[in-house]
């Protein structure tokens, strides 16, 4: 049954000339006569493209390319080998860019959203992009991300996979005029190619220096354009994509150290109680840095006053569980703020910080009051939010999370 199976292979690959001779020697009488119509072709580039032009010979019209010749003789790999042998040979698939396993695959969240970018890690995704060519197979022959600014200075490169996840190679600064934002990973012929009338995407990581490589943090990271150029499987003809489709590129910033959540540190549901020093609420606030000398604090906190019942607040203080000294802050009807926190209450260098709410409510209402503190705006690369925090270089408005930050506990009668 084997031999069986194995003489059909055998067959098959001998009739369909996978892999061709210099010179073909089995012409048709009619392919020999117009021989001399070949002399003026250039060999074909791959196999589909072998296959299209003797299909058209035998149709009577003249090929695209040499119906006679293989440029390269090696069979055409699947996008996923390929990929994967890519991946083993970039600098940047080894286990220390932390986006992609030794096999190659991306194994991290490829969800995009405008977050900040740590210094001496391979980033989040910055974005992706889908080609489509209706004419005919393209052969991408190289990927390019182009930035809005120059961030040379802190991105070295870019990561770039399909969109299986599969890591294709690292595109590395070119510089284009004056320009050095662009980032360009060439491929060779037959390693990444879109079927005629398909979409096909890829997505980006960046890699981010150190900050004693070089990494400067507050720098705005956005995605400009992603192209790819190639060429027609059939026609030759050479082709630049840009990403088709509305693509909507978010911000991201790059800074040492980064606040990566913020948690209600209290109960979800507690009774109200009218009086003075009473608890109000409790937060926790993480983070974490590459940097050998984090310097991460929290700076200026706002809560949403949320409440029933008429209730009114005076005399907040902000504490650390276990500690007397207290930091007072600012009641409003609307809103607490808490400003300009000493180190003492706001670093985070030795581990998560967590700060607790105490002061006086009183109510109008008693017996349908109910109230809550809420860190409500996360704000965003442009705007401010509930949270202001610094890296010890830079101080940042905003906290890359969903809104509300965190809700504290909800106090009712």
């Amino acid at each position: 049954m084997r031999s069986l199976i194995a003489a059909c292979i055998a067959l098959i690959i001998a009739s369909s000339s996978f892999f061709v001779p210099e010179a073909e020697a089995t012409l048709t009488a009619t392919q020999a006569a117009s021989s001399s119509m070949f002399s003026t072709l250039q060999p074909c580039r791959n196999l589909l493209a072998l296959i299209y032009a003797r299909r058209r010979n035998r149709q009577g019209f003249v090929p695209p390319c040499d119906p006679r010749f293989l440029l390269k003789r090696q069979p055409i790999r699947s996008s996923s080998s390929s990929s994967s042998s890519a991946a083993a040979s970039s600098p940047g698939s080894s286990s220390s860019s932390g986006a992609a396993s030794s096999s190659g695959m991306d194994r991290d969240d490829t969800t995009i959203r405008s977050q900040f970018l740590l210094l001496g890690e391979t980033g989040p995704v910055i974005g992706a992009a889908k080609a489509f060519l209706y004419e005919e197979p393209l052969d991408v022959t190289a990927v390019s991300v182009t930035l809005t600014t120059d961030v040379a200075s802190t991105i070295s490169a870019m990561l770039i996979y399909d969109d299986a996840g599969h890591l294709i190679g690292r595109a590395t600064l070119t510089a284009v005029g004056s320009s050095v934002r662009t980032y360009r990973l060439p491929l060779p012929h037959g390693s990444f190619i879109i079927d005629k009338a398909t979409e096909r995407g890829v997505y980006v990581r960046p890699e981010v220096r150190s900050r004693d490589g070089g990494g400067l943090g507050n720098l705005t990271v956005k995605i400009d354009t992603i192209s790819f150029e190639g060429s027609g499987v059939w026609s030759n003809q050479s082709y630049v994509r840009p990403s088709s489709g509305t693509n909507q590129f978010p911000t991201f910033v790059t800074a040492r150290s980064v606040l990566t959540s913020v948690t209600n540190a209290g109960d979800l549901n507690g009774s109200l109680v009218t009086g003075t020093s009473r608890t109000l609420g409790a937060f926790r606030f993480e983070g974490r840095s590459r940097d050998a000398s984090p310097r991460l604090a929290i700076r200026d906190l706002t809560f949403t006053i949320e409440q029933t019942g008429g209730v009114q607040l005076s005399n907040v203080r902000l504490m650390i569980p276990g500690f007397s000294e207290m930091w007072s802050c600012a009641a409003g009807v609307s809103a607490v703020t808490c400003s300009a926190l000493s180190d003492t209450f706001g670093s985070m260098s030795d581990g998560p910080r967590e700060l607790q709410l105490v002061g006086d409510i009183s109510a109008d209402d008693p017996l349908n009051a109910s109230l809550r503190l809420t860190l409500n705006e996360p704000g965003s690369a442009v705007s401010s939010g509930s949270v202001t925090w610094t890296d010890g270089t830079s101080t940042f408005t905003w906290v890359p999370v969903a809104a509300p930050v965190a809700a504290g506990t909800m106090w009712k009668y």
